[in-house]
């Protein structure tokens, strides 16, 4: 457990995305994404096998992942001329774009 002086380090904070944004200093878009990446995980972790058994696994760690792929496939040079919402775009979309597979436990049960 980290100490009150410890910064705790989230995993998508670890990605070229999320250290270009920080580099650009926009403390209002950095605290956006994190209270997004935050928010969307609760929602995320209700993507369940059961309901999607033929797909892969679509929780939060599959958006970390693409966030680690695009840090392999965007060039630096390019990430460089990325503008603060260009990166918070680009980082919510990696969460955002499996939302729609957060299905309740009530929900899978009706339907």
């Amino acid at each position: 457990m980290a100490r009150k002086s410890e910064k705790i380090i989230l995993p998508h904070q670890q990605t070229k995305l999320y250290k270009r944004l920080e580099k650009l200093k926009d403390h209002e878009a950095i605290a956006k994404v994190n209270s997004f990446v935050v928010w969307s995980a609760k929602y995320l972790s209700l993507v369940g096998r059961d309901a999607f058994s033929t797909f892969t696994l679509h929780n939060e760690n599959h958006s970390i992942n693409l966030l680690k792929w695009a840090d392999k496939i965007i060039p630096d040079e390019t990430l460089k001329k990325l503008s603060s919402l260009e990166l918070m775009v680009l980082i919510y979309s990696f969460y955002f774009h499996d939302i729609g597979m957060a299905v309740s436990y009530v929900k899978r049960m009706v339907y």
